[in-house]
């Protein structure tokens, strides 16, 4: 371990961790058990559980945070980079977790931190520093170009999570951790990353006073798609010290009730007074005797998103496809910008996607207003659509929003129309003698033709920017398959590779055969 903590200790102990979790008040149901395998641990019901019972009840004073740890509060410096406040506690839990290592059997936590992985979890940031990722990082990271997971590993670093990052917040604030009996000098970068990934992989949103938090034992649990549970807290608590009842800090209205507690009935109020402010996980759904438990750590974990954030690779398909930017589409030019958004806000776009009733249209509306994207189904979003309209065929002869909703109306009903005559000329009802009719026949009108050609430039463009382009699926799973056994980054980095240039050649396959 080139990070140095909990060096010459046993290794993590299950009786050890439910030995603390027992004297810091925790409640599990006795009918689940941590389970140990060769990916980590887990938990698992030993008997049927119910729908609606409790797995697991942990006070909040046994949630690691930067509220319970032992070191002094940071100071959120005046911000230089953008996003760093909502992500500063990310960073400040991550020193405290460090600290706490640091106290090792001096930590009130030690029982549950003796249970957390000792090896230090290889997320991509990392994957470029070659003492801890080496040659396997270095190709990993080549195999992730054009991906959605560089994209978000991008995306991160412009709010402060990225490896440069990282180095100047810990280079900045690494004297701010006092010596211990067992560390008496500053911990190498390592030991700071270890901390970094053990948040980045397990920590939960508590509430307004602890923000971000390790939760001892909820933080076992595997995550799923189609999960069991999920962590609930009430998260209204005073800011200051952490009450949920009434405190000397709140703000009362004009009945002498805590305005953050306005919206409490009177009789849960009561009852809030006199409990003990946890955080639980119920079951959702029933699980069966032996069978694992699973947790939801988020909306649109795809494998992308899994893999930059968790360190794996959970194949869900549960993310939001392949995305692009704004710019991506319309350049800088700002007039196509406003009348992108103007669209937008008026509703236009969702008109016109309301107002189109096919099967298995090519292009789709997605759950999240202006996403630019092509689905897992292989749907183009219908915002995606609009932008293509607006930046690359109309170009500077954008009309008022009515004339372009419009054209973009026809034009997207003359593609699904010559999408549905397509797939009903693969049927046995056209090979009995029936026939569409001739307005589906021909070529496209000029507009659609464009659009089409559009689109189909700008999947083709995605697939350029991947690693080594010319390779097809079929030899992506040849290398993968002949990778040495200890190549798992290289092997995860393929898999994302696999998933999202299967994605885009399936699609622009459908858009090709709109100009056959």
């Amino acid at each position: 371990m080139s990070h140095g903590l909990l060096s010459g200790h046993p290794p993590p102990s299950i009786e050890i961790l439910q030995a603390w979790l027992d004297d810091h008040g925790a409640v599990i149901n006795s009918h689940v058990e941590i389970t140990e395998s060769f990916d980590g641990w887990g938990i698992r019901a030993t008997e049927t559980i119910d729908e609606g019972d409790l797995v697991c009840m942990i006070p909040k004073t046994a949630v690691l945070s930067h509220r319970t740890s032992s070191l002094p509060l940071l100071t959120l410096p005046p911000t230089s980079v953008d996003g760093i406040e909502a992500h500063w506690p990310i960073l400040q839990l991550s020193l405290a977790i460090l600290h706490e290592l640091r106290l090792e059997v001096d930590s009130p936590f030690f029982g549950y931190l003796q249970s957390l992985p000792r090896d230090l979890i290889l997320l991509p940031v990392f994957w470029s520093v070659e003492k801890i990722a080496g040659e396997d990082g270095r190709l990993g990271l080549l195999w992730l170009k054009g991906t959605e997971a560089e994209r978000d590993m991008a995306r991160r670093s412009s709010i402060g999570l990225g490896l440069n990052e990282l180095n100047t917040f810990y280079q900045t604030h690494r004297l701010h951790l006092p010596s211990t009996k067992y560390h008496p000098s500053p911990s190498p970068f390592e030991a700071f990353y270890h901390a970094f990934a053990l948040v980045s992989t397990r920590a939960f949103v508590i509430d307004l006073y602890h923000t971000v938090g390790l939760c001892p034992f909820a933080d076992l649990l595997n995550h799923s798609s189609t999960p069991h549970t999920q962590l609930a807290s009430d998260k209204d608590v005073c800011h200051i010290c952490g009450s949920l009842p009434s405190c000397k800090h709140d703000i009362l209205n004009a009945n002498d009730v805590p305005r953050r507690l306005e919206q409490v009935p009177p009789h849960t109020r009561k009852i809030m007074e006199e409990t003990i402010d946890c955080v639980e996980l119920k079951l959702e759904r029933s699980v069966r005797g032996g069978e694992e438990i699973w947790n939801w750590y988020d909306d649109n974990i795809g494998d992308a998103r899994s893999l930059v954030e968790w360190g794996f690779v959970g194949e869900d398909f549960a993310d939001e496809g392949i995305t692009w930017e704004l710019s991506d589409i319309l350049g800088t030019d700002i007039s196509f910008k406003r009348v992108y958004a103007g669209m937008i806000a008026s509703g236009v776009i969702k008109d016109m996607m309301d107002n189109i009733d096919v099967e298995d249209p090519l292009v789709g509306l997605p759950d999240r207003m202006g996403l630019l994207s092509v689905s897992h189904e292989g749907q183009i979003s219908g915002y995606l659509f609009a932008a293509v309209v607006i930046g690359r065929v109309l170009l500077d002869e954008v009309p008022g929003h009515t004339e372009l909703a419009e054209v973009m109306r026809d034009s997207l009903e003359e593609i699904e129309r010559r999408a549905n005559a397509n797939e009903f000329r693969g049927t046995d009802a056209e090979m009995s003698g029936q026939t569409k009719s001739n307005t589906n026949k021909g070529p496209l009108s000029p507009i659609t033709g464009q659009v089409v050609k559009e689109i189909i430039n700008l999947l083709e463009t995605r697939l350029t920017k991947f690693h080594h382009s010319e390779h097809q699926v079929e030899d992506l799973y040849t290398i993968r398959d002949t990778l040495s056994s200890d190549a798992k980054l290289q092997r995860m980095a393929i898999m994302v590779r696999i998933h999202e240039q299967s994605l885009l050649e399936s699609t622009l396959h459908k858009w090709r055969e709109l100009l056959a």
